[in-house]
């Protein structure tokens, strides 16, 4: 899912203020009020975590800029089927 270098959150799932913040995520720091609210959204629809658009290759850019964010995500796609041992 990645269009150029930007990560593409798939617009059919992902709301509008969701997919803003995932790609702000990757660029920089989040805001506390941001990150808080990005992180409740993974919780309230693990299912949802493989359309936000988090590939391998930006996993460091996520950690760099929102360690939790990017905990939240390996957390989730740990306990789902979308991620193979």
């Amino acid at each position: 899912m990645l269009q150029g270098a930007d990560v593409v959150p798939d617009e059919r799932v992902i709301p509008a203020a969701i997919r803003e913040l995932l790609v702000k995520s990757f660029k920089g720091p989040l805001l506390p009020a941001q990150s808080q609210k990005l992180v409740t959204w993974l919780n309230d629809h693990p299912t949802l975590v493989g359309a936000c658009g988090l590939v391998p290759k930006k996993l460091p850019e996520l950690v760099e800029h929102n360690t939790n964010i990017a905990t939240e995500f390996l957390i989730l796609l740990m306990n789902s089927s979308q991620i193979t041992e």
